[in-house]
């Protein structure tokens, strides 16, 4: 049985360690809430951009480059993770869907990393060609830099050096509740259904939706960085969360061994007492 001092300094670790759980769960709280918001905007705006290309979509030729499919190359794949731990398996879950997703494409990926845990994952993967998305930590990361990353990958796609662009993320629906979703980026999905009114569309629909396709991507994968950003959040105060719970269990369990082994010590130091007298 440990001694009563191994159980003191036991005692006082536990406790520092519930001190930074806990604090760490209230800083990921208040992040959580700012991802929040910045979420609700990311929507909206990209919601906004769908309603006005879906409108213009409808015009377009079948054939446009922007909707052509099945064609062989390269495909782009955009991975997220957190730069850091402590978020239970947010960032395995990621890595392990990466994974199969390049064992189903064999060598013919180019992968982009937006997140330190991931970038250090793929890159044990010799071959497969990989690159840091945007540098900069994920928190950091701004929309302008999304954008021109955006743009990059939608001059790839239709220049052909990608044949498809797809993104891996955690989708952000509650506090409780994210999942890992891989979205195609593109190509587009034409869009069900004629023209409902009539427009006129200056200098032409083909210019505007050239002009709002690197957008709407953008805006896309800018929706996707946020929601996977509020998910890390999540992911990390629930589990700063469980830590914390978990330490009050093991120091109320300390707590009552070393009541116990106190209670020993007294109990044997009171019998020496009394058996002295009587020597």
């Amino acid at each position: 049985m440990a001694s009563l001092k191994e159980v003191k300094t036991r005692l006082a670790s536990v406790r520092t360690t519930r001190k930074i759980t806990q604090a760490r769960q209230m800083v990921s709280s208040a992040q959580l809430h700012h991802a929040q918001g910045v979420l609700a905007g990311a929507v909206a705006y990209r919601d906004g951009l769908e309603e006005l290309l879906a409108r213009a979509a409808v015009e377009l030729d079948p054939q446009s480059p922007f909707y052509f499919d099945g064609r062989k190359g390269r495909v782009a794949l955009i991975v997220m993770s957190a730069d850091g731990g402590m978020c239970g398996s947010f960032n395995s879950k990621i890595i392990k869907e990466m994974s199969a997703a390049m064992k189903g494409h064999s060598s013919d990926m180019r992968l982009f990393t937006l997140g330190k845990k991931v970038g250090e994952a793929a890159g044990k993967e010799s071959k497969y060609k990989v690159s840091q998305g945007i540098a900069a930590q994920v928190a950091k990361i701004t929309f302008d830099q999304v954008a021109t990353f955006a743009s990059e990958l939608t001059t790839g796609f239709l220049k052909g050096r990608f044949s498809r662009v797809e993104v891996l993320y955690s989708d952000f629906k509650t506090v409780s509740s994210q999942h890992i979703r891989r979205a195609v980026l593109l190509p587009l999905t034409p869009p069900d259904g004629h023209p409902t009114g009539d427009y006129i569309v200056e200098p032409s629909v083909d210019e505007l939706a050239s002009a709002l396709l690197p957008m709407l991507v953008g805006a896309r994968l800018y929706n996707c960085l946020a929601s996977n950003l509020a998910s890390e959040h999540a992911s990390r105060m629930t589990a700063m969360q469980l830590a914390t719970e978990n330490a009050d269990e093991l120091l109320e369990d300390l707590q009552l061994t070393y009541n116990k082994l106190r209670q020993q010590n007294i109990t044997s130091e009171l019998l020496d007492i009394v058996g002295s007298s009587f020597a």
